[in-house]
């Protein structure tokens, strides 16, 4: 019960207590006055009778002294006049039933009156010639004290909704301060931090505003401390401190990733590109000027990479950067080199770079079987060649790979056709607790595009292509569509979606997805989405809104390929998710890796503290587990715990 329900209550209780005292005695001094009245006025009767009487009695006119009782009898206030001489004998006698009209009988069984009785001589000349009693008639006086009650209660009640309509409206202005600590505490739960910023009047309600406002603002200055911490930690181990890149680190556990997750890279390509003696030109002009000239080349590189956010772009080495391209094409691929390859005599025509010829691109496609060492390979092999040749020029080689096959007009059809046939599978694998093989978090949904051979086709094949071709959002909705349609009622197993960049940008997609949850509510809550962490944080108040419309429908979010990039983790307190998934880049051989150990532990404290669940990807290893347990990850996803299979 709220506080404002139980003061009031306490109110009412105290106004009823204080009424029922009042009422009980209103009730009886009032029938104390009126049986005072029924005593005085039997009296006068009695009294004004006797003299009346007193002539006729000393002649015994007993037809007179009738008619005289009759006369005083019929007026109905008395319930018996009895005459009687001074022998005893009753000479007249004239009596009335009881009657109550107009009064309950209980309230005459609960409130007793008495009846008066007075008495009065009768002379006859010098003697005594009889007694006349007379007693009241009470039901006048009942009639009057019901009149009474009925009033005073009536009055009461008014009063009481009165006091308790402006009790409810005292106690709200009063207590608004409360409410809005209430509020403040669920937004708390809800990962929300905000500030009260008007204070009440009340002096003890001040005081516990400007303790929970303390308490924010405390949480507040923790979070962004673990972040800082967590943020200098990746820092240190996989950015270049020169031009903010990935380090060669973070470049070879990315590609060793990658190009083991067909989820994630089921083709692509590498570019390695060299500036030109790059320890001449820091000789020549000093480091602080080649300090410079890096710098640019990053910018240049990363400007290359805006349409395709999936780029990686690191340097490897001094003079030596890369930028891995997962899921694109040789065609994406030769057009990213030309578009570097043009920019590059920009940084001569700046004056950054001392020579015309600044530098060559070397590009290698992924072909099936790849590892990391022969996409290396492949990608120097063609750096080398371009360098035989003109200055800032490219040189690609050729691969093999199902990218290569398919022409961008064929992956077209494909998807057009996969969502006008419907023809999609879906796979789940399942997420398990840290520390229970029998405890399934929820499982991920997978997609599959089955083709002629009998095989399917990985999300991380055409879901790029669908993204290029426009077709991600309609994709979504058959995966979605299909999920609910195949997902009982009284399921109790939660599915995770994946969400495309494309698709949560897109606001015809979410209204179509939050007409599509209104209209099943009882699946809604079971359902997870997932959306990748370069496309939330590429326009964080859509996905604010998007998270926080999601989580009213029921939903919960979550952030997959988190810590790929480098963006700051204090996003993370704005908006409304359930958990965030670590790429795998932090969680391979973490047990042999004491850098990310302290980069994970950092951020499962963090989120922690802000409530949000930590799960760690691509656990391949027993070894990998044990340490993502004593690090206290909530859950584990990969080839160890559950292959993909059938919904």
């Amino acid at each position: 019960m709220s506080m404002t329900r139980q003061l009031l209550l306490v109110i009412l209780v105290l106004f009823v207590a204080m009424f029922v005292g009042t009422f009980s005695i209103s009730i009886n001094n009032v029938r104390h006055f009126l049986n005072e009245q029924l005593q005085t006025h039997a009296q006068d009767t009695a009294t004004s009778l006797g003299l009346s009487l007193s002539p006729h009695m000393a002649e015994r006119d007993l037809a007179t002294m009738s008619r005289m009782i009759d006369a005083i009898y019929d007026s109905g206030y008395f319930q018996t006049i009895r005459l009687e001489s001074i022998e005893g004998e009753v000479l007249v006698e004239r009596s009335n039933h009881v009657q109550f009209e107009g009064v309950p009988a209980w309230f005459v069984n609960f409130v007793p009156m008495e009846t008066p009785v007075a008495t009065a001589v009768v002379m006859a000349g010098w003697k005594q010639g009889g007694m006349v009693t007379v007693s009241s008639h009470p039901g006048y006086a009942y009639a009057e004290l019901w009149r009474n009650t009925v009033q005073t209660f009536l009055l009461f009640v008014v009063s009481s909704l009165t006091a308790l309509v402006l009790g409810l409206l005292a106690l709200r202005y009063i207590l608004r301060p409360l409410n809005a600590m209430e509020a403040q505490a669920d937004a708390i739960c809800r990962q929300e931090y905000t500030v009260q910023k008007t204070m009440p009047d009340a002096r003890e309600l001040r005081r516990a505003v400007e303790a929970m406002n303390r308490m924010v603002l405390k949480i507040q200055e923790t979070f962004r401390e673990h972040v800082a911490l967590a943020d200098q930690l990746r820092g240190q181990a996989y950015r270049d401190s020169v031009t903010g890149l990935g380090n060669r680190r973070y470049f070879d556990d990315q590609l060793r990733q990658l190009i083991t997750s067909s989820e994630e890279f089921h083709y692509g390509g590498l570019l390695l590109i060299e500036l030109n003696d790059l320890g001449g030109f820091n000789q020549r002009n000093g480091y602080e000027a080649g300090d410079r000239l890096l710098q640019a080349t990053a910018k240049l590189l990363s400007g290359c990479g805006e349409d395709n956010k999936e780029l990686l772009v690191a340097r490897i080495s001094g003079a030596d950067f890369s930028v891995l391209a997962p899921n694109a094409g040789n065609e994406e691929l030769d057009a990213l080199a030309a578009r570097i390859s043009r920019s590059l005599p920009e940084l001569h025509a700046s004056n950054l770079a001392d020579q015309d010829e600044v530098g060559h691109i070397g590009v290698a496609s992924c072909v099936p079987g790849d590892t990391a060492d022969k996409l290396l390979s492949r990608a120097d092999m063609a750096l080398r060649r371009s360098q035989s040749g003109g200055g800032n020029g490219w040189n690609r080689y050729d691969g093999n790979g199902e990218a290569a096959e398919r022409s961008a007009s064929d992956w077209q059809r494909l998807i057009q056709q996969t969502i006008d046939d419907e023809n999609i599978t879906l796979l789940t694998q399942p997420v398990i607790a840290t520390n229970d093989n029998d405890s399934v978090l929820h499982r991920e949904v997978l997609l599959r595009i089955p083709v002629d051979d009998g095989s399917l086709l990985p999300a991380g094949a055409f879901i790029p292509m669908a993204e290029q071709f426009g077709l991600a959002r309609e994709l979504d909705k058959l995966a979605i569509g299909l999920l609910m349609r195949e997902i009982p009622v009284d399921s109790d197993m939660d599915y995770a979606v994946n969400i495309s960049s494309g698709s949560l940008h897109d606001h015809e997609f979410l209204d179509w997805l939050y007409e599509k949850l209104e209209a099943n509510a009882g699946i809604a809550k079971r359902l997870i989405f997932e959306f990748p962490e370069f496309s939330v944080v590429s326009d964080l108040d859509v996905a604010r809104m998007a998270t926080s419309r999601l989580h009213a429908l029921g939903c919960r979010c979550s952030i997959d390929h988190f810590g790929r990039g480098f963006t700051s983790f204090s996003y993370l307190c704005s908006l409304k998710l359930h958990c965030i998934k670590i790429d795998g880049i932090y969680i391979r051989d973490i047990n042999d890796d004491e850098d990310n150990r302290f980069f994970v532990q950092s951020l499962v404290r963090t989120l922690h503290g802000i409530d949000m669940q930590v799960i760690a990807v691509n656990v391949e290893h027993e070894e990998e587990r044990s340490t993502l347990a004593e690090l206290h990850v909530d859950g584990v996803q990969g080839y160890l715990t559950g292959k993909p299979g059938a919904l």
